[in-house]
């Protein structure tokens, strides 16, 4: 787990948690970004997920919400704000492909 924080927001630190692939032979230690993977806890493996990226920017936000500025999103800002029902981050225009 990692924290990363902005020099003009130091209260808006975020937790991070990131894999890190450990290599004795060559005497590394390398933290992998990954919008989005998943770990299988027996094995330890990493899998990062590919799919389709839908940027906060094109989102409706009500309620609470709002767009706050982060180096590590895709686009560079995050929605945050959401509690409860009474905020909601909207995405239109997707389509599954019915399956998983």
């Amino acid at each position: 787990m990692g924290d990363q924080w902005d020099l003009n927001s130091l209260w808006e630190a975020r937790y991070i948690w990131l894999p890190i692939e450990i290599d004795d032979d060559k005497g590394s230690l390398e933290v992998k970004w990954h919008d989005v993977y998943d770990l299988n806890v027996e094995t330890g493996v990493v899998t990062p997920i590919e799919g389709t990226s839908y940027p906060v920017v094109d989102a409706k936000l009500e309620g609470n919400a709002w767009l706050q500025e982060a180096n590590f999103a895709s686009d560079g800002r995050i929605a945050t704000g959401i509690y409860g029902n009474d905020s909601t981050v909207t995405f239109s225009g997707i389509e599954g492909a019915g399956s998983k």
